[in-house]
């Protein structure tokens, strides 16, 4: 929720998962429904000390300038605070890739055919999907209609 106006507070509430990766400091983007292509930068400014002992999650802050005052006191914003950042990653967007019980797969297109390709993933954000293992760079990946394919179909490529 958000609180002031020259500088607002979101406040989140953090998984115990999530809490060793996030202290004071950090960069956050902050977005709302009322504005859907600006993203608001951020830092957190309180991680609390313990968790909350019924809900078991960590109260924590984040202060946005709000030059304009886009954001309103009350309302609901979504956060994503920034707790790493991978330089010279595979990505893919993560509409491309498929499960199929516990593998990862994504469709290449290889000799103007479907080819099923197992990978190993990391972070997703924004979309995108790190690819660990299992794909090169450059490999043209099927992101449309992937999910009804079988490899070894004869695709036709759009740019």
């Amino acid at each position: 929720m958000v609180d002031e106006m020259d500088r607002v507070k979101v406040t989140a509430y953090l998984s115990e998962v999530d809490m060793s990766k996030v202290e004071k400091g950090q960069a956050a983007r902050v977005s709302c429904d009322a504005y859907p292509d600006r993203v608001f930068q951020g830092r957190v400014t309180t991680v609390a000390p313990a968790a909350n002992p019924i809900t078991r999650k960590i109260k924590t802050e984040v202060t946005v300038p709000n030059k304009g005052y886009f954001l309103k006191p009350g309302t609901f914003a979504r956060l994503d605070i920034i707790t790493g950042v991978r330089k010279n990653v595979l990505l893919v967007k993560s509409i491309a890739v498929a499960a199929n019980r516990n593998e990862k797969y994504v469709f290449v297109v290889e000799n103007g055919r479907a080819k099923m390709r197992e990978v190993a993933c990391g972070a997703v954000s924004g979309g995108l999907t790190e690819i660990k293992k299992g794909l090169r760079a450059g490999e043209k990946v099927i992101v449309e209609g992937n999910y009804s394919l079988i490899e070894g179909t004869k695709v036709k490529e759009e740019k």
